[in-house]
Parts: C-alpha cells; sequence; structure tokens
C-alpha cells in the first residue's frame, strides 16, 4: 500500500470499498462457497463406508466396502458437466464455451482460441509432474467452479454428487 499515491487511495480506492455490492453478486458469492464446501465434503476425502461386518464401529472393511472420491474425479465430472458428455475430444461443446467466456480474460476469444487453450492447459495430462497433483486439481476445480452460474452449481450437485 506504501507504494500507492495517496490521492489514489483516498479518491479511489478507499471510496470504493464503502459501495454496496449488487445482491445478485453477494448471492453468488455466498452460493459459491456453501456449494464448494458440498463438493469438498463429498470429494475433498477418503470415504469409507461402515458396514455390519466391521469387526468394530469405527473400522470399515476396505475393498466392496470402500469408496474413493478425489479432486481428480471431481475434477473429469466438472469437465464432463461443463461439456456435456466425456471431455476432451478435439471439439467442445458450445455449452463449455459459453461457461469459459464467461471469464474477462477470454471474453473476446474465439471458440478456436479457447478449444485449444482448454486442450493444452486444462487436458489432465498436461500436468506438471513435480507438483501435487490435489494443488493442480482444486485450483482448477475453484477456476471453473467459479465461472458456473449459481443454477449449473446446483444443477452439478444435483447431477454428480446427490444421484
Amino acid at each position: 500500500m506504501s507504494l500507492i499515491p495517496t490521492d489514489v487511495l483516498i479518491n479511489n480506492l478507499i471510496p470504493y470499498t464503502y459501495n454496496s455490492q449488487s445482491p445478485k453478486l453477494l448471492y453468488d458469492l455466498k452460493n459459491y462457497i456453501e456449494d464448494f464446501s458440498i463438493l469438498e465434503e463429498t470429494y475433498g476425502v477418503f470415504r469409507k463406508l461402515q458396514t455390519p461386518a466391521a469387526p468394530h464401529p469405527g473400522q470399515a472393511l476396505l475393498g466392496a466396502a470402500e469408496t474413493l472420491y478425489n479432486y481428480g474425479i471431481l475434477y473429469y465430472d466438472l469437465l464432463e458437466y461443463c461439456n456435456n458428455g466425456p471431455p476432451f475430444g478435439y471439439e467442445m461443446d458450445d455449452k463449455f464455451f459459453n461457461i469459459f467466456q464467461r471469464h474477462i480474460m477470454y471474453k473476446n476469444y474465439t471458440k478456436t482460441m479457447i478449444n485449444k487453450y482448454i486442450f493444452y492447459k486444462f487436458n489432465i495430462f498436461y500436468i506438471e509432474l513435480d507438483k501435487d497433483f490435489d494443488d493442480i486439481y482444486k485450483k482448477k476445480i475453484r477456476f471453473l467452479w467459479g465461472l458456473l452460474k449459481p443454477v449449473e452449481r446446483i444443477q452439478f450437485i444435483n447431477k454428480y454428487v446427490l444421484k
């Protein structure tokens, strides 16, 4: 903050902080947080189902009784939802194009440009091997989740989480 001129702080930044935000934006922010917590509860942990055959109440059997959700599966499910089908052939669905164009940086990109960007940056095989997979997945998941409208988030949860 010390590098910002005082005039800019007083006349531009501080008045902006006192402006109220639109109810639509506030609802979107609240919805993002609440719905993303549902995803983290479902996909962000290894879930083991309790079965009656488990030796102790706190212990679950491995094998058929174990279900595994993780960020990689969430990532794939989210891409599948955005693309209206299996992600990443050589073409993306118009729905994915429209979702991606909501980002201010890609608003003026053509479908070909966005398709090329998505193929190289969002393709699962493009991931850098020296980084933690969960961190890479979380970053891309949060990016796509933020581009979805609240109604689309609810549709995703209904289709993939509550199925």
